[in-house]
């Protein structure tokens, strides 16, 4: 019999609680200084119980079949009488990452990506599809259309930078005030109190303008919501759909750069990436 992770998670707190446990598995746990200590525990838990024989892990290997597939629907909402854009980029996305490395099915979803980011205007996103289509093996008998896309994307790309100045960079929110001396992720209009009827809490010293921002934190964690798996970067979650380019070890995590990529790898994602279908 094989079990998901759900299960074999499951089958261990009814472990615990059979055996009467619990506490004594809590109070290791709590005791432990570094994630290593608690895994090689759980680890030596679960050969106790005899649950890793049951761990039998799905995989989840690139299929150009499925990834085709992907692409067909995706061209059925990006047709001129339907043009559901957004829907269509997000099964391109798909496709792209459900694709073998290095096939004819990969840039073929570049390539039909770049022509979503045509008719959105976006030239740049475009051209760098393209460029990601022919680091595959895009079929000969359609580069002309390809390169057409490409002469078009330029000639438009050059037009709209003289005509008028880009204003959609994104811009990095910034405290209105100096910072908090002592807590250095709130502004210095904030200030910390405490009494017996409230307890610890944030007041401002001073009237506040709509919009001003007086606090950021980043999160100690994060995680993608799984709808959107195709639509944002698993690392820095923005929702660069137009340029994402995926795991070449799973069809789950997508990344809108090499840097982003890089920094997963390192942080988290080298050691989900064979597992992350399971525990999805």
């Amino acid at each position: 019999m094989e079990l998901n992770a759900t299960e074999i998670s499951n089958g261990m707190w009814s472990c615990f609680l059979v055996d009467g446990e619990l506490a004594q598995v809590e109070q290791k746990i709590k005791s432990y200084r570094s994630n290593d200590e608690v895994i090689s525990f759980i680890r030596g838990v679960m050969d106790k119980h005899k649950l890793m024989k049951f761990i039998k892990l799905r995989g989840d290997p690139k299929s150009n079949a499925r990834a085709i597939d992907c692409r067909k629907r995706g061209n059925e909402y990006f047709h001129p009488r339907i043009r559901q854009y957004i829907k269509a980029v997000e099964l391109y996305n798909e496709s792209i990452a459900l694709a073998a490395d290095n096939s004819e099915a990969l840039a073929m979803a570049y390539a039909n990506r770049s022509a979503i980011c045509f008719e959105l205007k976006e030239y740049a996103d475009c051209l760098e599809n393209i460029r990601l289509a022919r680091e595959n093996p895009y079929p000969a008998n359609l580069l002309p259309k390809l390169e057409q896309r490409e002469e078009a994307c330029k000639v438009l790309m050059n037009k709209a930078d003289s005509e008028k100045p880009k204003t959609d960079q994104p811009l990095e929110p910034k405290l209105s005030y100096k910072s908090n001396p002592r807590i250095p992720h709130i502004a210095e209009c904030l200030e910390l109190v405490q009494d017996e009827k409230f307890g610890r809490y944030l007041i401002t010293n001073r009237d506040l303008k709509a919009g001003d921002v007086v606090a950021l934190e980043k999160p100690f964690s994060k995680v993608l919501d799984n709808k959107l798996r195709y639509m944002n970067c698993n690392y820095c979650l923005d929702d660069n759909f137009l340029i994402l380019k995926p795991c070449k070890g799973c069809t789950i995590a997508m990344f809108c750069s090499d840097e982003c990529q890089q920094k997963a790898m390192e942080e988290y994602h080298r050691f989900e990436c064979p597992i992350l279908q399971d525990i999805h």
